[in-house]
C-alpha cells in the first residue's frame, strides 16, 4: 500500500483532493465505480443538506445550526490529523 503524506491527508476534505486520491491510489479496475459512490454521495448531500438544514433551522435557530457546522468541521479536521500522524 501506498503511503500518504500528512498534508494529502489534511487537504483530502477537499472537493479535488478526494478524487485525486482515489484515482492515485486506488486499484485499477475499481476507479470508476469509486468515483460514482463519490459523487453520488456528494449529490445526494447536496441535495438533502439545505432541506435538512431548513428543517433544523425551525428547531434550534441559524446560530445553534452554524456552531454545529464548525463542531462537525473541527472533529473532522481532528480525525484527519490523528491519521496523518498515524503515517
Amino acid at each position: 500500500m501506498k503511503k500518504l503524506s500528512p498534508g494529502s491527508v489534511l487537504l483530502s476534505t477537499g472537493n479535488a483532493t478526494c478524487p485525486s486520491l482515489l484515482g492515485d491510489l486506488g486499484d485499477a479496475g475499481r476507479q470508476s465505480s469509486r468515483w460514482g459512490v463519490l459523487f453520488t454521495a456528494g449529490d445526494l448531500t447536496s441535495t438533502a443538506g439545505p432541506l435538512l438544514a431548513y428543517a433544523l433551522m425551525a428547531l434550534v435557530g441559524i446560530k445553534t445550526l452554524y456552531l454545529s457546522r464548525v463542531g462537525l468541521f473541527a472533529i473532522m479536521f481532528l480525525v484527519a490529523h490523528q491519521r496523518a500522524a498515524r503515517l
